[in-house]
């Protein structure tokens, strides 16, 4: 039987992502760089799972509704679910950007920031601004963030939310802050949590992008790195090294393991570029 063989290749990749495919090799460095590569990447797939969760919850909860409407009795079981998978996806945002800051923070190790986005991000925009005028840019723009971590500050430390209904049947929030914090609406009401996610998604989205932009500038353009380009089925049987350099002029880069019996290592450019070919 032939075996089937899966080869990894980067097409039409973000420089954000980039940004953390080479973040071993940023200058200067950064401190357990690939543990924090990982760590984003996963905080990214957890924001986009809760962002989905969301969305299946949505016509669950609507079906308990219609059949309280019509008994006239019920549960709020599915919108307190709703409610809290709401106020998962919004916690997710801040975890991804307490993530960021902290790469920010091992960037610029004589600027003394905080670790945290949002004291990070007052600081960018007062008494930090000469460390990074460009970055401070970018984050003057963030009115959205400060929204979303007043939602999920309010629901995490003081009064839950709940789910409302629009008048067009659509699920909404509401929450009463008791916290106080500077820049907390009196209230917080959203006619549409659909709509929210959707703009709070594609704000976050453009933010990355920017971000990744700003930031690639901090990698080592020409120093490789090793990363897995080939499976078998079963488990990992080839790496490659490839430089930032070589992915955006579309180079193959070398083969990491040349004595290795890579079962396509004779259609392979970077194997055969690799300086070490087996006997």
């Amino acid at each position: 039987m032939t075996k089937q063989y899966v080869k990894f290749e980067e097409e039409n990749i973000s420089n954000f992502h980039l940004l953390l495919e080479f973040l071993q090799v940023a200058n200067p460095p950064i401190s357990d760089s690939f543990r924090w590569s990982m760590a984003i990447r996963d905080k990214i797939f957890k924001m986009n799972t809760a962002y989905e969760d969301v969305f299946r919850q949505i016509p669950v909860w609507y079906a308990d509704h219609e059949e309280m409407k019509k008994t006239g009795h019920g549960s709020t079981k599915e919108g307190v679910i709703l409610a809290l998978r709401y106020e998962t996806f919004l916690n997710s945002i801040y975890s991804l950007c307490e993530g960021l800051a902290f790469l920010v923070k091992e960037i610029y190790p004589e600027a003394n920031l905080s670790p945290h986005f949002n004291k990070q991000k007052k600081a960018f925009l007062s008494q930090k601004k000469s460390v990074d005028s460009a970055y401070a840019d970018i984050l003057s723009s963030l009115d959205w963030y400060d929204e979303v971590n007043a939602i999920r500050g309010e629901a995490t430390h003081f009064l839950s939310g709940f789910i409302t209904i629009s008048k067009n049947g659509e699920p909404g929030y509401f929450n009463q802050p008791k916290g106080g914090r500077k820049g907390t609406p009196p209230e917080i009401s959203k006619d549409s949590i659909e709509k929210h996610m959707q703009e709070v998604y594609h704000n976050l989205d453009n933010f990355l992008l920017r971000f990744g932009d700003h930031f690639i500038q901090k990698i080592d353009p020409d120093r490789r790195v090793p990363k897995i380009c080939l499976l078998d089925g079963k488990e990992y049987v080839g790496a490659r090294e490839r430089s930032l350099t070589d992915i955006l002029n579309h180079r193959p880069g070398v083969c990491h393991t040349p004595l290795y019996q890579c079962p396509v290592r004779e259609i392979c450019d970077a194997f055969k570029n690799s300086p070490k070919k087996p006997e």
